[in-house]
């Protein structure tokens, strides 16, 4: 910050130096935040939940123990023992919503043009899934979601 006295009036001159989050950035939910399934099972339903749980299997195909971490606003991924938020997951009772935190890319955009998703990217990509789409598109967004995990693993690095 900076103090600047011009004509008897002084400005304040405020310089951002860092401003850096990483994307999914392992914010650990608090005690208030936390949530268990059956919580979900009712704001969706269970088959809702086992969808959002099989989009993981391309994750534990690599050897990775993810499994889904529950919230109140959210579901999330837990990596082992870490919060890994690079993809979050609103079911709701007539389509899922899902959060995927990484950069644009064409590759990922072609993607979600060739499935016919409705997509928005705000700084990482809002996906929106009606449940009666869901079957059609299971394996190729469970690809992505698994190519996603690769590229913010490096990312990190």
């Amino acid at each position: 910050m900076s103090a600047f006295t011009l004509g008897g009036k002084t400005t304040l001159l405020f310089t951002k130096v860092l401003d850096y989050t990483p994307k999914g950035a392992a914010i650990e939910p608090s005690s208030s935040d936390a949530s268990d399934r059956g919580v979900w099972v009712t704001k969706a339903s269970d088959d809702a939940l086992k969808f959002v749980d099989s989009l993981l299997d391309p994750l534990r195909s690599f050897g990775v123990d993810a499994t889904l971490n529950f919230t109140q606003s959210y579901v999330g991924v837990r990596i082992g023992q870490r919060v890994n938020n690079f993809v979050t997951f609103r079911p709701k009772k007539q389509f899922l919503k899902i959060n995927l935190h990484v950069e644009q890319s064409a590759n990922l955009d072609s993607s979600f043009s060739a499935l016919d998703l409705d997509t928005d990217y705000r700084g990482f990509y809002q996906i929106r899934v009606p449940w009666s789409e869901c079957q059609r598109i299971k394996d190729p967004l469970a690809k992505i979601i698994g190519e996603s995990f690769q590229v913010s693993e490096q990312e990190a690095a």
